[in-house]
């Protein structure tokens, strides 16, 4: 008699998360107000919390007015995929300079999330040099801030804050190489702009 109360009971709660829908979904990248990004390399980035129904694909949109035109993209992506490679979706052009929004909802089990945030990310100019994709690490007192060579950059501007929304990062240091160390203290924020401009 345990057992069987025991097998409705796993029914039962395996039931009701398949009848809840799936947790809004978390953006992650890129970030929201984000700018400089080279339209030849784009992934849009989230994550979709087990914290509701099972997952089955995400509905992705993009949409943006280049040349003062509208233009959407729509895509499904299959969970367990929570990421996807826009710019190398066939037919996708995602222009210079263009400001462009992202949404994610999520579908499973017969029902669908709300959609979460919207983020949204602006295009680098024609001619400018991508922004690096900086990694940060910590080990013992140090913070070591790391980034690919960016093609036709001869120096790195370092900038941090303690605010990630303030209007003026304070200038750290000019880096001819991919990488710098901190010592670790308080918490801080980082940006790195490629230059083509030799350092001094």
């Amino acid at each position: 008699m345990n057992r069987l109360i025991l097998i409705f009971a796993v029914l039962a709660c395996a039931l009701a998360l398949f009848a809840d829908p799936p947790a809004d979904p978390i953006l992650i990248s890129p970030a929201d107000g984000a700018t400089g990004i080279d339209p030849n390399n784009v992934t849009l980035v989230w994550q979709t919390p087990l914290t509701g129904g099972m997952p089955s694909y995400s509905y992705v949109l993009i949409w943006g007015y280049p040349g003062g035109t509208y233009t959407s993209y729509v895509y499904y992506v299959n969970y367990p995929d929570q990421e996807l490679d826009l710019s190398a979706q066939p037919g996708v052009d995602l222009g210079y300079s263009v400001n462009w929004m992202w949404a994610v909802m999520v579908y499973g089990g017969g029902s669908q999330s709300n959609w979460g945030d919207t983020f949204n990310f602006t295009t680098m100019a024609e001619g400018a040099l991508p922004s690096p994709q900086v990694t940060i690490t910590a080990s013992g007192i140090f913070i070591f801030l790391d980034w690919p060579d960016v093609p036709g950059a001869n120096s790195y501007l370092v900038y941090g804050a303690d605010d990630p929304y303030a209007a003026n990062f304070t200038f750290l240091s000019n880096r001819a190489v991919s990488n710098v160390a901190y010592i670790a203290g308080t918490k801080k924020f980082f940006k790195v702009v490629a230059s083509s401009e030799t350092p001094n």
